[in-house]
């Protein structure tokens, strides 16, 4: 019988509700896969940021596993009216991480949400952004 290694999204990364408070310059938010958090002072949050966190399961055991990240789909898409999307201009994700001796491991994704800089309109809506982790062992 053979297992197949697995992967799920147990949350997903969230930038959280933020103001644009200055759009004059680009502004950022960041959020690091350590939970690190940090913004630009054109922006100021309501809800804090999460990082996103994937679990690891059937994978060999004691493995080290290498992870990269990129952004498939840079800019944003929003579900109502607004001028301005967001870029997801980076992602963080550690480099390497060994499974357990169960085959299980689980790690975290940040990344860095920039605004447009040229003092379009952000409307106030859900914004999504694709983005891709390679699994590597």
């Amino acid at each position: 019988m053979s297992t197949y290694a697995d992967v799920t999204e147990s949350s997903s990364l969230d930038f959280g509700t933020v103001v644009v408070a200055s759009n004059s310059s680009a502004q950022s938010l960041s959020v690091g896969y350590n939970g690190n958090v940090s913004y630009s002072s054109g922006i100021f949050p309501i809800t804090e940021p999460t990082r996103a966190e994937f679990i690891l399961t059937d994978y060999p055991n004691n493995q080290r596993v290498f992870l990269s990240s990129s952004v498939t789909t840079p800019n944003s898409s929003s579900t109502g009216y607004t001028v301005e999307q967001f870029t997801l201009t980076d992602l963080s994700v550690p480099a390497v991480i060994t499974t357990d001796s169960s085959g299980g491991a689980s790690f975290y994704v940040g990344g860095t949400l920039t605004t447009s800089g040229n003092s379009g309109y952000y409307g106030d809506t859900n914004y999504s952004i694709t983005y891709r982790i390679s699994i590597n062992y």
